[in-house]
């Protein structure tokens, strides 16, 4: 078992996160900060006889376009509030645990390498 605790953040501890079993497991944090719980994911999985635990957001965005993507979290009239992500085709990204309820997300084919037909 795991417990988390989160420095800077509002959040209560999390205690008796079970990582013996392969698995997602989402907790709602408490209390909760804005108009929509947030939540963290804790994902248990064996690869190649070593336990990878990931705690992560429940929010993942996949590049699955053959274009590298943009990605920035914005306030309600689009100015920014984080810094600019690459996706890269075939990749992820995790948003901040925070970032849903929160901002807004704006995703973007990277202008660099978009080519229109």
């Amino acid at each position: 078992m795991l417990g988390i605790q989160f420095v800077d953040k509002s959040w209560e501890q999390i205690r008796g996160v079970p990582v013996g079993r392969e698995g997602e497991f989402v907790y709602s944090l408490r209390p909760h900060t804005g108009k929509y719980p947030e939540r963290l994911m804790c994902e248990v999985k064996v690869v190649e006889n070593t336990k990878i635990i990931t705690i992560r957001s429940t929010y993942k965005v996949e590049n699955l376009t053959l274009y590298p993507l943009e990605l920035m979290l914005v306030d309600d009239i689009g100015r920014p509030v984080s810094s600019l992500e690459k996706i890269a085709p075939g990749q992820d990204y995790s948003l901040p645990i925070d970032a849903v309820t929160q901002h807004r997300i704006r995703i973007q084919p990277d202008r660099k390498s978009f080519r229109p037909l």
